[in-house]
């Protein structure tokens, strides 16, 4: 997958690799703005092909998650969903897979974009900026030693590090993924009247919130959801509930008020919603939400 930092990294070492500048025109602020005109024309002519390489890329492994989904991903969440249902998803599940394609676009390229102005507003400091020798003589400091001071000034550490290879790209795509299999699990439970889900976590030590894991503790936007594994939720407008079968106890919650969102919402979470469509299905320990009218028709 390509970036429009790819373009502008090339620039940048073809204006190192270029012997006929000196150190002086290196750090004129002539050549410097002249080196950003030539960042910009780059990105302009490049930015179609980089676009087309990123829409190729993104629509291949939203739409290969979306028919995981399909095929398999839906009967885990939803074991007694009838096969024909599906048919009568799929409009709703293409609306939400085209609704993530447009939104990891639209990431990328702005942070591709952000990236880049970050870049070429460090590149005008730069030639701003002192880079003296310990003689205190700019004229000491040779091509290779400004260079090392360019990469390390005018390319962020964050940056580098990133763009190593297309890990930011992918990161945000997986997020996307998980997205659209929340949704598209919510979109199933909601056509298909659920009661409600189990909370499911990978029970790995990237889960936020496990005590031995990368992520001990949770925040407002991604909660501690190793708490969360093998809790009910409700959804609140269910006909179980407006039938008086189950209802509202202070030990479960409704989807709508989980803070930071249902299972594969919040940022880079992995966790997937289990649905409930029976009494039956509702785990032992929350029985006690079935009313007696339930417990008479189930």
């Amino acid at each position: 997958m390509l970036s429009l930092f790819d373009t502008a990294k090339r620039i940048l070492k073809s204006f190192f690799d270029d012997n006929l500048f000196s150190i002086n025109d290196i750090l004129s602020k002539t050549k410097i703005e002249a080196l950003v005109r030539a960042i910009d024309k780059g990105i302009k002519k490049d930015y179609d092909k980089v676009l087309k390489s990123v829409n190729k890329e993104v629509r291949s492994k939203l739409k290969n998650e979306y028919n995981k989904f399909i095929k398999k991903g839906v009967f885990r969440t939803a074991p007694s969903l009838q096969k024909y249902k599906i048919e009568d998803l799929k409009p709703d599940f293409r609306k939400e897979l085209e609704s993530r394609i447009n939104v990891s676009l639209s990431y990328i390229t702005t942070q591709d974009q952000n990236t880049i102005e970050e870049i070429k507003n460090r590149l005008i400091n730069f030639a701003s900026i002192p880079h003296l020798t310990p003689q205190a003589d700019i004229r000491h400091k040779n091509l290779k030693e400004l260079e090392y001071d360019f990469w390390n000034d005018v390319i962020p550490a964050k940056v580098k590090k990133n763009y190593k290879t297309s890990s930011w790209q992918n990161m945000i795509i997986r997020d996307q993924q998980h997205k659209l299999t929340s949704n598209m699990t919510y979109i199933t439970a909601t056509k298909n009247n659920a009661i409600g889900f189990i909370w499911k976590n990978r029970k790995d030590i990237r889960v936020v919130g496990n005590p031995s894991g990368l992520y001990p503790s949770g925040n407002k936007m991604h909660n501690n959801h190793w708490k969360r594994e093998g809790k009910l939720y409700l959804f609140r407008d269910s006909e179980a509930l407006k039938k008086g079968l189950i209802k509202k106890t202070n030990d479960v919650q409704y989807a709508d008020e989980i803070e930071d969102g249902l299972p594969g919402i919040p940022i880079n979470c992995r966790c997937t919603m289990r649905l409930i469509y029976r009494l039956y299905e509702i785990p032992a320990e929350y029985k006690n939400i079935i009313t007696e009218k339930g417990k008479e028709m189930s």
